[in-house]
Parts: C-alpha cells; structure tokens; sequence
C-alpha cells in the first residue's frame, strides 16, 4: 500500500500514512451511496466521513467504549443515531465485496500462479489460506461453549485466502471459535464449487 504524500498533514510515522491512505480510499469508495442520501423531506444529517468514523470507532473498541452513549459523545451525535450510522456505514461496506474482493480467473490466474512459482516454488498456486480468530468481548448469549476457542477465549473462526501480493481474494467468517481450520476450509464455498 502506496503512504500518501499529502503536503498540508505532518503524519509522525507510515503506519498513520498509510491508516489516512486507507481511510481515504474507503472513502472514495462509499461516499456515493444511495444510503447516505435524504429520503423523504429531512435533509440527510452527516456526510459519509462521519458515518464511517463511528463504524471504525466502533469496531476498533470493545466493552463499555463501543456503547452507544460513548461513541455519541465522542463524535457529537445522539446515542440514539449511533445505531443508524452503524447500520448505513456497514451495509454500505458490505456492498463492496464483490467489488473489491474476487477468486482470480483466467490471465490474471496465471499470471499470479507465474508469480507464485517464480517467488516462492510453488507450481500452479494462486492463494495461501489460513485461519485466524477474531476475539469476541464476551461470551455470546447462545451456544456459548461453541466459540469457546483452543486459545481459551471466546471468538468466531475466519479462514482468509491472499494471493502473492497479500490481496484478500476470498473470506469465510462466521463458524465458530471452536472449529478447525480444516473443518472451515472443507466446507469453504472455494473447495464446495470446485467439486461441482
């Protein structure tokens, strides 16, 4: 990921270039979408930057600072909106998928599979997969025990396929913290259609 080279920002080190990079990008990416235009009479209330910082604000604390009285104060809106902008920011994320992530076909197979064997040896592999878990804050109220994980904490699994330029090209989420990566990866729309 390119820093940006923005004049008027002192950034004190890359990872803040690159974050403001991202940030930005994002950005270019939602800031068009019918969820954040006025339906009805009432003008729409925010732009799509505020929406965007209380998703992230939200997603990057857990515990008492993702409630919504905080993360209202901190962004000057009403407890009560931090739902809404919430639910515009994330499905407006969301849409993005199949835009921005895709399974390489064709040229862009073979020439990522090119790479791969060039790079590190491997003949005709276009992705590496592993798992990972992404931690929950507390126990959820329903199966519980079931994301109850080998780390001995309670999360979700996700399984997570990059090419060789570390681009996510496929995402499982969802199963619980307790299943195995093999169990995940089996099951995995990747392995399912290529038996079709």
């Amino acid at each position: 990921m390119r820093p940006i080279k923005d004049e008027s920002i002192d950034y004190p080190n890359l990872e803040l270039q690159q974050l403001a990079f991202f940030g930005e990008r994002l950005l270019t990416l939602v800031k068009d979408d019918p969820v954040f235009s006025s339906i009805g009479t009432k003008p729409f209330r925010g732009r799509a930057e505020l929406y965007l910082l209380v998703l992230l604000k939200f997603l990057g604390t857990y515990g008492n600072d993702s409630s919504s009285s905080k993360i209202g104060l901190f962004h000057g809106i009403a407890s009560g909106s931090v739902h809404n902008y919430l639910f515009r920011a994330s499905s407006t994320v969301l849409r993005l998928e199949k835009a921005t992530m895709s399974w390489p076909e064709g040229i862009e197979r073979r020439m990522i599979a090119q790479r791969m064997q060039d790079k590190y040896g491997f003949v005709n592999c276009v992705g590496i997969t592993d798992g990972t878990l992404f931690p929950l804050a507390a126990k959820p109220r329903h199966h519980g025990a079931e994301d109850y994980s080998r780390k001995a904490s309670y999360s979700v699994n996700g399984l997570v396929a990059c090419d060789d330029m570390a681009r996510i090209r496929n995402l499982v989420v969802g199963w619980p913290g307790s299943t195995h990566d093999n169990r995940v990866w089996m099951n995995s729309p990747m392995v399912i259609q290529s038996h079709d």
